[in-house]
């Protein structure tokens, strides 16, 4: 669903492709035929689909690869500039259920500038901490969990008081 009010916005259309049923056996010439200028997915699939494409030879017209769920690698960018068009951008997406925190772009042919793919610069309008057991601030190189602070988050959840104060710090 988060792809398909941009889509409906801009006059765009929306395809899903059922990747359980239909695998990623001819997904190039399924990209090529539908015109596919997006592609939102997870760095896994990305390099399912690069093994496809790098089979075939494609005219695509991808110009976003939007990537989320996972780390991406350097390599997985590597692999993605060798069979998308050279003006292709990657968006890495970092977040959680609740909000994206950050994000990173370049376009795929200048992955050999990059030494490793970073999360991304988080957005103006949201804290990150990392935390500690006790909810205070760890140092440098600690391990912690990572909290998120917004105006941009829910509220809460329905009816649920002992979930929100679990869930939610003031």
């Amino acid at each position: 669903m988060p792809n398909t009010f941009p889509a409906l916005l801009t006059g765009a259309s929306t395809y899903a492709r059922d990747l359980g049923r239909a695998g990623f056996a001819g997904i190039g010439q399924w990209l090529m035929d539908k015109r596919i200028s997006i592609v939102p997915t997870v760095p896994t699939a990305l390099r399912c689909i690069a093994a496809e494409l790098q089979q075939t030879e494609q005219n695509l017209e991808v110009r976003l690869l939007r990537l989320s769920g996972e780390p991406l690698s350097r390599d997985d960018v590597a692999q993605a500039a060798r069979v998308f068009p050279e003006y292709c951008r990657i968006l890495n997406w970092y977040g959680c259920t609740e909000v994206a925190v950050a994000s990173w772009t370049t376009q795929v042919s200048r992955v050999h500038d990059v030494p490793a793919i970073p999360a991304g610069k988080v957005f103006g309008n949201i804290e990150v901490r990392i935390v500690g057991e006790h909810g205070l601030p760890v140092g440098n190189n600690c391990e912690g969990e990572i909290t998120v602070g917004s105006d941009a988050l829910f509220e809460g959840y329905w009816r649920q008081p002992q979930l929100n104060s679990q869930k939610f710090s003031t």
